[in-house]
């Protein structure tokens, strides 16, 4: 399966570490991984390092650390339809609401992938002001609505989730190891086959 793995960035994504880790294992158990990441910052940085060693394909694209600003955004989401459009992925996978912004507005330019969006929990309990709790749900709303599945992590994120309104009537994803993520790809591309047998691998 080609998979491609969407965050904006690998210096303050709270998720960045276990977006890592998860490309690591997939890419073990035998996908073809691409892991587009943002940021301008610290390229040299320890976790930079890990996924330029990972054995899959990486591309940083600092555009992406602004993937919420509607001028950045718009350039960021061009560079990601050229780029998407030559790797034709058959997953495409967005983490937080900035990648899942980009990636609703990719993904209508692409042969028909498959879009899951992943809420961290990191954003959900971040504390905001009335209008910054408004534009937050918002913002992953229209990821939730747009994604062919949404994953949450955990219970905690789950409830997180529920609590400030995120999540309405579309049912959520638990995805605690990359076995349960993969499990998640397949019944979502049923015509790959059989899962192959793998230990659980936690993210």
């Amino acid at each position: 399966m080609k998979i491609c793995h969407i965050v904006k960035d690998l210096e303050t994504c709270a998720a960045a570490e276990r977006v890592v880790k998860t490309c690591e294992e997939l890419h073990g158990r035998g996908h073809e991984i691409v892991l587009v990441a943002g940021g301008d910052r610290d390229a040299d940085s320890a976790l930079w390092a890990r996924a330029r060693s990972g054995g899959y394909r990486l591309f940083r694209m600092k555009e992406l650390s602004g993937g919420a600003h509607p001028f950045r955004g718009i350039w960021a989401g061009v560079l990601l339809v050229r780029l998407l459009a030559q790797l034709q992925p058959e997953m495409i996978h967005t983490h937080g609401h900035q990648a899942g912004l980009l990636g609703n507005r990719v993904v209508k330019r692409l042969p028909d992938p498959i879009l899951v969006h992943s809420l961290l929990g990191s954003e959900l309990k971040q504390d905001r002001s009335l209008f910054g709790r408004w534009r937050y749900r918002r913002w992953e709303r229209e990821c939730i609505r747009r994604a062919d599945a949404t994953v949450c992590a955990g219970k905690d994120c789950a409830a997180a989730s529920f609590k400030i309104g995120v999540v309405e009537n579309k049912s959520l994803h638990p995805a605690e190891s990359t076995e349960e993520l993969e499990s998640l790809y397949r019944s979502l591309l049923p015509d790959l086959g059989e899962e192959p047998p793998a230990d659980t691998i936690a993210t």
